[in-house]
């Protein structure tokens, strides 16, 4: 299942170079779009979420989008695996494709928490917020005041 429209993928790649890649490998855009879709399904599957999900959350569609988006880009360029040259135009992409893999690999081992009800909240988040649970403080009031 796709979280994201090709379309979503305009907000960090120009439309011409989706086109272009498609041109060269007719296609990719959308397969992308659909493997990562399938990926992060795994992740909300192993988070221990069930789907369909009841709603797609904003970060679920922006973790498809970019991750699309640079796989689809790294067809055309050999400048994706590079960071270190002068002028790369790829590199907020490259560091927006590490955030959406970092943030992917939570929800995987449930550090993230993509609704509210998850964390035991009330209050609804932004689309683009991240819920995460912190354990229970160990060094609270009471036991500093003994030192």
């Amino acid at each position: 299942m796709a979280f994201c429209e090709r379309a979503e993928l305009e907000d960090y790649v120009l439309a011409a170079y989706l086109d272009k890649a498609d041109e060269i490998n007719p296609g990719c855009v959308a397969r992308h779009i659909d493997q990562v879709g399938e990926e992060i399904e795994g992740a909300l599957l192993q988070g221990g979420y069930d789907l369909p999900l009841p709603s797609v959350p904003g970060k679920v569609t922006h973790i498809n989008a970019v991750i699309s988006a640079y796989r689809s880009i790294g067809n055309i360029t050999s400048l994706m695996a590079s960071e270190g040259s002068t002028g790369n135009e790829w590199i907020p992409l490259q560091t927006q494709y590490k955030e959406a893999l970092k943030t992917l690999a939570a929800i995987r081992e449930g550090k993230v928490m993509l609704f509210p009800e998850d964390a035991g909240g009330d209050v609804a988040p932004d689309d683009d917020a991240i819920m995460v649970e912190a354990p229970e403080k160990i060094w609270t009031d009471d036991v500093l005041s003994r030192f």
